[in-house]
């Protein structure tokens, strides 16, 4: 009897435990001010994004968004949305980009969101490249994970593509996410890749990033004179032709097969930035600081740039602080000691004529 009261009072508790534990993960957050948070969202992206576009941002996750939030959205911003889509998906005669596959399918889970069919956008069937398995797992686990969402979205069944290789299954889709699969249990964004599978990182690469900084080093240091002689524009003239000299073998592909006529004026404005701001611009006033500063005070700015971006991210929780990071932040500091105990030849020249 004793032994059945214990088997009762343990019953009992566990019950009231799991009671309470439902009860108080449903008081956290009631079903109206989900409700609230929801369409108060809903409003800000509708506001935001009047106009969206064929991308991630301001595109795709914002149709998609709206269209599930039960947020009260004119049957216009959808229409108008719909012919940008067709408009792009001509523009580019059907293909959306070489590699990147989730293109496809982001666009795809847009238009399943908002009722339309997917096989038939101005004429081309969107879904047909997820029948490519190769070329739709090039880019790692989204790109299996995205297709079968995608798939799922309405219903649609595995394309038929006659132009791969390799024709897709669903269920070579689930054993390629399975064969990504960690040691740990988990998943990594690259799984799948050669990255991952070389313990997250490229020695080529890295020596290529090396050997980057030692030929930028020694252009500070070594053509300090050649500065001193010619104006920033002469010398970015030259400097950006030869540099896209040797661009070309490696990026001509590309830049010819970039469709630019599918490119809206955001998105010139967006290359235009990168381009003019971020790279000319800056490029085009190193000489003026190389010729009023010595080439340490180039060379401390250079090794501080990774430390402060590094920092920015961490700070805004995009990236963690780690072992390695601390140890490469020993290393900067390191760098910058080194270049600040150097002496300029005047320096070394007025030592030498006071002994």
């Amino acid at each position: 009897m004793k032994k059945w009261k214990q088997r009762g009072f343990a019953f009992v508790l566990a019950l009231s435990l799991t009671t309470g534990l439902l009860t108080g993960a449903q008081a956290a957050v009631s079903k109206e001010t989900l409700n609230d948070a929801v369409q108060d969202t809903a409003e800000y992206m509708y506001r935001t994004v009047q106009n969206p576009q064929v991308g991630s941002i301001g595109g795709e996750w914002a149709v998609l968004g709206l269209a599930r939030s039960g947020y009260d959205v004119p049957d216009s911003y959808y229409q108008d949305y719909y012919a940008t889509v067709e408009a792009y998906v001509t523009a580019c005669d059907g293909k959306l980009h070489d590699k990147k596959y989730t293109e496809y399918s982001r666009v795809i889970v847009a238009l399943s969101s908002i009722g339309k069919d997917a096989r038939n956008v101005a004429g081309y069937d969107l879904t047909k490249p997820l029948g490519d398995y190769e070329k739709t797992i090039w880019q790692g686990l989204n790109g299996p994970i995205w297709a079968l969402i995608a798939l799922d979205s309405a219903g649609y069944p595995m394309p038929e593509n006659p132009e791969a290789n390799v024709q897709a299954t669903r269920q070579m889709y689930i054993d390629r996410i399975l064969e990504c699969q960690l040691s740990d249990g988990g998943w990594s964004l690259f799984g799948g890749t050669a990255a991952a599978s070389s313990g997250g990182g490229s020695v080529g690469g890295d020596l290529l990033c090396m050997f980057a900084q030692l030929s930028y080093a020694t252009y500070f240091v070594v053509f300090k004179g050649l500065i001193g002689r010619y104006g920033p524009v002469t010398l970015m003239k030259w400097m950006f032709l030869f540099a896209t000299l040797c661009w070309l073998p490696f990026g001509a592909e590309d830049f010819v097969s970039t469709r630019w006529q599918a490119f809206g004026w955001r998105n010139f404005a967006e290359v235009g930035f990168i381009v003019l701001g971020a790279t000319f611009l800056t490029y085009l006033l190193l000489p003026v600081g190389q010729k009023n500063l010595r080439p340490t005070v180039g060379c401390m700015y250079n090794y501080l740039q990774p430390l402060v971006a590094s920092l920015v991210a961490v700070l805004a929780g995009m990236d963690r602080f780690t072992t390695i990071k601390a140890a490469a932040v020993v290393l900067v500091f390191a760098g910058v000691y080194v270049v600040t105990r150097s002496k300029s030849k005047a320096q070394m020249d007025a030592e030498a004529s006071r002994r």
